[in-house]
């Protein structure tokens, strides 16, 4: 959730009670820089000194954070978040390119 001027934006609030719908709060990650207190059981990462921020430079917090805890979850269910697909199903390295000498330079 961001905030402007210190506001909570109403859109945010609405985007944390469709999640609460769609899966269970406890499954549910909400980032503020703003207060907020969970009756629902979501795990939350107030970062109320950022409050007065523009959102341009909380977004980099609030994707810190995300990608920590991603990766928090992917080792505690023994992913390999380096390596996603040990099987080689998906390969990161771009197939059939030739690299090619550079001659007369």
């Amino acid at each position: 959730m961001s905030t402007f001027r210190g506001e909570p934006r109403q859109y945010d609030l609405d985007i944390i009670a469709e999640l609460r719908i769609a899966i269970p709060p406890a499954n549910l990650v909400v980032i503020t820089a703003s207060s907020f207190e969970s009756e629902f059981g979501e795990l939350v990462f107030n970062l109320e000194e950022l409050e007065e921020l523009n959102d341009a430079f909380t977004a980099v917090a609030f994707v810190l954070i995300a990608q920590i805890v991603a990766l928090s979850f992917s080792l505690q269910l023994g992913m390999t978040p380096d390596n996603p697909f040990p099987g080689g199903a998906v390969n990161r390295v771009v197939q059939g390119v030739h690299i090619h000498s550079l001659t007369g330079a």
